[in-house]
């Protein structure tokens, strides 16, 4: 599938998600979800108290998805609108705690999340710093859940076999039906 084909969700519209739903706002579909209702309110209202957002770009790609309803942004924290997306990018934050751990909490639960809407082909890909292997484990807890596509089943263990990091280039779709394939950057 072309990327001009997909539809994109930027998990978490923090100082790097925003910013990069915004740009791919401009020229393809993206859906902007956060948690915290009263920022999508916010950033629905095209105001951002992080000072983060290109207010002038932002309000371009919403008012290409009202003309268009084809490309462009759109803002929601209802996980059921993540159900037409087929492109992932998790851009939620690992705060450290006193001992400078990594606090993989948002990670894990921007996981769950994806989990619940993942079908075979879809896209994930990671923007958060975390140390290695974080993502192979948190790809296990987003894909638990059995991926069904023309009857052929896709586990967990299938897809987390595959999945590492520490950059990801890109993350093809599903070449065969039992494993994910990841590029790293060199």
């Amino acid at each position: 599938m072309e990327l001009k084909n997909r539809t994109i969700a930027v998990i978490g519209l923090g100082y790097v998600g925003l910013p990069l739903a915004i740009e791919y706002g401009k020229k393809y579909r993206v859906i902007g979800f956060d948690i915290f209702k009263a920022r999508v309110e916010e950033l629905e209202r095209g105001e951002d108290h992080t000072l983060e957002a290109d207010l002038v770009g932002m309000k371009q790609a919403r008012e290409l998805f009202k003309s268009t309803g084809k490309i462009g942004l759109s803002f929601t924290s209802n996980p059921e609108e993540l159900k037409q997306v087929n492109t992932y990018i998790v851009t939620v934050p690992t705060p450290i705690d006193r001992f400078n751990n990594p606090d993989l909490t948002p990670l894990i639960k921007a996981s769950e999340t994806i989990g619940k809407t993942l079908n075979k082909g879809d896209i994930v890909i990671y923007e958060s710093t975390v140390y290695p292997a974080a993502q192979k484990k948190t790809a296990y807890l987003y894909s638990r859940k059995t991926v069904d596509s023309n009857s052929t089943k896709t586990s967990s263990a299938d897809i987390a076999r595959n999945v590492s990091i520490p950059a990801i280039k890109s993350i093809h779709s599903l070449k065969s039906k039992k494993s994910l394939q990841v590029q790293h950057r060199k």
